[in-house]
């Protein structure tokens, strides 16, 4: 059978979150781009275990909606949840959305999973427009992993986010997380993410608002004395696709950067020095 919507599973105590995702995906649902499925569809004396199971067969992508809540139910871990895992080594893609601050990565069955939002902050802690803007890109995101995003309409919404990001840098702390805006080769834009500035390694992501594609990074910093992020010296490289694109990225190189007024530096392709980028 062939695998075409998406599982939401949440808490009952999230049910005001799951509202507001399925609120934005109600326009895609009404376009037939992608159909979105929880337990709120199941009538009352229906058989729930057999329709949990029929849903997670059609799904390919299972949303968890993350939280204190969703971590204490005992329903979604000895019904739910083995029933994702299982599917999950039959392809259906995990997705976790984190809606309230919790310990998930503690749990066996997320360790090496991404959440949503990229910079791992819990959706309860922005603002409502943040709220807003966070769950529109999850949205395209599962649309386009699904394959039913329109190649335009991605690209127009992915220049609309990375215009929501400020024009300057935000300097990054320890322990922090940090958002720059740049141009790789003096013309192709790209948004920065930071999601841990630790003291010797990193995670996060970089978008191509032009292509409407975005990619996961790992890197590793050498700080200065003082502990200030003046002077830091930054390498990381891209490992793969967090939101595939309309055009491919090469994976082979690295990019090396010095943090000074600016995140400047170059990327690399063995020791031949390809091209320069800068984040102002």
């Amino acid at each position: 059978m062939a695998r075409e919507q998406i599982f939401v599973s949440y808490s009952h105590r999230d049910r005001p979150w799951l509202i507001r995702l399925m609120e934005h995906l109600a326009a895609l649902e009404r376009w037939g781009l992608v159909h979105a499925w929880s337990d709120s569809r199941i009538a009352a004396g229906a058989d729930w275990r057999g329709a949990i199971e029929t849903q997670l067969e059609r799904a390919s992508i299972a949303v968890l909606m993350l939280s204190p809540a969703f971590l204490a139910s005992r329903f979604i871990w000895d019904e739910e949840m083995p029933r994702i895992v299982a599917h999950a080594e039959q392809g259906l893609l995990i997705l976790p959305l984190v809606v309230r601050p919790c310990a998930w990565r503690l749990e066996e069955a997320l360790k090496g999973i991404q959440a949503r939002p990229a910079d791992g902050r819990a959706l309860s802690l922005g603002s409502e427009a943040q709220v807003d803007l966070d769950l529109t890109a999850v949205v395209y995101e599962l649309a386009s992993r699904i394959g039913k995003a329109p190649g335009a309409m991605a690209s127009a919404e992915w220049e609309r986010l990375a215009a929501s990001i400020p024009e300057h840098p935000v300097a990054p702390t320890i322990g922090g997380s940090a958002v720059w805006r740049g141009r790789y080769n003096g013309d192709l834009e790209m948004v920065l993410r930071i999601d841990q500035w630790p003291a010797a390694e990193f995670t996060g992501t970089i978008t191509y608002p032009a292509f409407g594609t975005t990619t996961r990074i790992v890197g590793r910093v050498t700080p200065t004395d003082n502990g200030r992020a003046s002077g830091t010296t930054v390498v990381f490289k891209e490992t793969g696709y967090e939101v595939p694109g309309h055009k491919e990225i090469d994976f082979a190189g690295e990019y090396r950067a010095v943090i000074g007024e600016e995140l400047a530096g170059a990327w690399f392709k063995g020791n031949r020095r390809v091209a320069e980028f800068r984040f102002e």
